[in-house]
């Protein structure tokens, strides 16, 4: 299924993640390098997910037509037929 499809690549993902050299000092550092670029990235991906679903919505909103433009429209073609 889909879900399956999903948690399979989020699992290559963190391998490749743990595959990074941590560049950091050991002092101070309280979580792996794998664990900070995992989250980091899922940050990132329902960033970019809720941005898809506003950006979708805008558009849907823009190709309907308003009431308001209608109106306008039928203001226009009395003020032509004159």
């Amino acid at each position: 299924t889909f879900f399956n499809f999903k948690k399979i690549m989020l699992a290559r993902i963190i391998e490749e993640f743990k595959k990074v050299k941590d560049f950091r000092n050991k002092r101070g550092k309280r979580h792996e390098l794998w664990v900070v670029l995992s989250i980091i990235f899922l940050g990132l991906m329902t960033v970019k997910r809720n941005q898809i679903k506003l950006y979708n919505s805008l558009k849907e909103l823009t190709e309907r037509e308003s009431p308001v433009s209608e109106y306008e429209k039928k203001d226009v073609s009395r003020a032509s037929a004159k």
